[in-house]
């Protein structure tokens, strides 16, 4: 697309958000980490242009769906998924490309050149808006920063050069590299260390056996390349099979944010997203975006929470409580409390310290008030698994949550946890949900 293209297009969104002042405008959001940062944008914009808005967030498609097709006069959509009709006077959707909507039909579908991610098509066009939105120039990279290939690189050039971020070769292997040595130790799940992660008093014993910086007062960018590796040494004689490849990398810090704040690194900020996303809490992230003095506690303890949540389950498996393993399944029953919102991302972190050679399935199952609920995690990416036979050969008894890119989701108000899990494994021995070949 040409510059000058480029150019009307984007003028035609402005102009449409510029004439909804003075009206109400319902914000949906279907919830994930780029959907998350660009409703940050959306937010802030709305606010510097004095639109009053209401903001939902969606976990599945077909409760956006609802407020698409719903009476409101204008609506702003942010999702991976657009449906074809959004009904109002005045409607813009963000996802991989930006649609303007006008009493029901879509009269523009843009992608504009270099943006990949709904968050780059929302900073694109909204950073217009005022100097403001610039300095959120850092949620395009949030989102970009797990997937190098797609880094917004434009826009951390240009945060380079304007001294807003740096880049720091660094010790990578413990979460934040910018929270205190000894909590960063206390609170890692990929690693998880054994009797360390999650034991405060092992860590102290840990940290004060080597030749290392003060580890209260210091943090992983304070080591020198002699104590990095002396850790990697340490911890490898604790982790199987831990893996040197990752052991210094790139890390972007965000300069203006306190020394010892987890935040300040990206990759924390990017699982801070996420954290928010998985307990619910999406409103702490745009309020930690927009106002950070007034969340920077909030954001810290949300993250806190998160990985003591996974820390808790990963104990709990290495110690193999209830956990059996047979020829295809590795069946886990999980005794406490937990928040079956996080049961997805508890698979994935024993999936990636302990089963991530494995070609077998974890089952994993935990009680609450209102019956057993049961992922299925096989680790593949929906696109290359096929489920649909597993999913259609569940009893009445089970009814399904979620079929994600990674796992299933499943759960029984009849059932004990027993009967749920014999019911599945044979269903899984049965049909197999076989890898599909290209």
């Amino acid at each position: 697309m040409g510059v000058e293209k480029n150019s009307q297009l984007l003028k035609l969104f402005l102009d449409s958000l510029n004439s909804l002042k003075g009206d109400h405008i319902n914000i949906g959001v279907l919830l994930n980490i780029d959907s998350l940062a660009s409703s940050c944008l959306v937010v802030k914009s709305l606010e510097l242009l004095s639109v009053s808005f209401s903001l939902k967030f969606f976990y599945n498609k077909n409760d956006l769906i609802d407020l698409c097709l719903d009476d409101s006069k204008n609506k702003i959509i942010v999702s991976s998924f657009i449906p074809e009709i959004i009904k109002g006077d005045c409607c813009i959707s963000f996802s991989d490309s930006v649609c303007l909507f006008e009493y029901g039909k879509k009269v523009s579908d843009v992608k504009f050149d270099g943006c990949i991610s709904i968050t780059d098509n929302s900073f694109f066009v909204l950073k217009n808006i005022s100097e403001s939105i610039m300095k959120l120039y850092y949620l395009p990279l949030i989102v970009s920063i797990k997937n190098k290939s797609q880094f917004s690189e434009s826009i951390s050039e240009y945060a380079l050069s304007e001294n807003l971020i740096e880049k720091r070769d660094c010790f990578s292997l413990m979460g934040s590299v910018t929270r205190p040595l000894a909590k960063s130790f206390e609170l890692s799940i990929d690693p998880y260390i054994p009797n360390i992660s999650n034991n405060e008093s092992e860590v102290l014993k840990f940290l004060s056996s080597g030749n290392l910086p003060d580890y209260k007062s210091s943090n992983l960018l304070s080591l020198s390349e002699s104590q990095i590796h002396y850790l990697f040494e340490s911890i490898s004689s604790k982790v199987k099979d831990l893996e040197s490849i990752g052991l210094i990398s790139k890390k972007y810090i965000l300069i203006k944010e306190e020394d010892f704040d987890p935040l300040k690194d990206l990759d924390e900020f990017n699982l801070f997203f996420e954290s928010c996303i998985a307990l619910r809490k999406p409103a702490i992230a745009i309020g930690r975006c927009i106002s950070p003095p007034n969340f920077k506690n909030r954001g810290i303890n949300i993250i806190k929470e998160f990985r003591l949540n996974i820390l808790r389950v990963l104990d709990w498996f290495y110690n193999k409580n209830n956990v059996v393993e047979s020829d295809k399944v590795i069946s886990a029953i999980f005794s406490e409390t937990i928040d079956p919102n996080l049961m997805p991302y508890c698979c994935r972190y024993i999936h990636s310290n302990f089963l991530k050679d494995s070609k077998k399935y974890l089952v994993f199952l935990a009680d609450n008030d209102f019956g057993i609920n049961c992922v299925i995690y096989h680790g593949k990416n929906k696109k290359d698994f096929r489920t649909s036979k597993f999913l259609e050969s569940l009893s009445e008894d089970i009814t399904l949550v979620e079929d994600a890119s990674r796992y299933i989701f499943v759960k029984s108000s009849t059932l004990g946890s027993q009967a749920l899990l014999k019911t599945i494994n044979s269903h899984l021995d049965g049909i197999k949900i076989e890898e599909i070949n290209q």
